[in-house]
């Protein structure tokens, strides 16, 4: 009977590893193809949608809503920045919030604003699983 030896049972668990980090490399740049047609930058430079530039690209926000699907939080900061908001739930998930138009959140008042929002859903492992229009902020 022939017992492997440490190095091979290193190298039986390294390969998959390496492949599935490649495959996400991969596919990160991949991402980028898809979203090509959305102004990134307008977006960015838009905080919590007050100069109401968020609400000029809703136009192509849904051409790529859907594909958000599947993304990781690293690939939406880089699309759409740091979120407005974000907001803890269970189970390890957690909600992005971005500010699609000007509303009560641009003056600094505290109350709840009830501007229309996307919000972004991430899963246990970080990765989106819905992207739904909002108006406010979730509770």
């Amino acid at each position: 009977m022939k017992i492997a030896s440490r190095s091979s049972c290193r190298f039986r668990i390294g390969l998959p590893l390496v492949a599935t980090l490649l495959a996400a490399l991969l596919s990160g740049c991949q991402s980028a193809g898809k979203f090509a047609e959305f102004n990134s930058g307008v977006w960015k430079n838009d905080r919590l949608g007050c100069g109401g530039k968020r609400q000029q690209l809703r136009g192509q926000f849904d051409k790529i809503r859907l594909e958000l699907k599947g993304s990781t939080q690293a690939q939406v900061i880089n699309l759409l920045g740091k979120p407005d908001f974000q907001r803890l739930y269970q189970r390890n998930q957690k909600f992005y919030i971005y500010f699609m138009e000007p509303g009560s959140q641009c003056q600094g008042k505290s109350e709840a604003s009830r501007a229309r929002t996307v919000v972004l859903r991430f899963s246990a492992i970080g990765l989106v699983t819905e992207v739904l229009y909002n108006t406010g902020r979730p509770e």
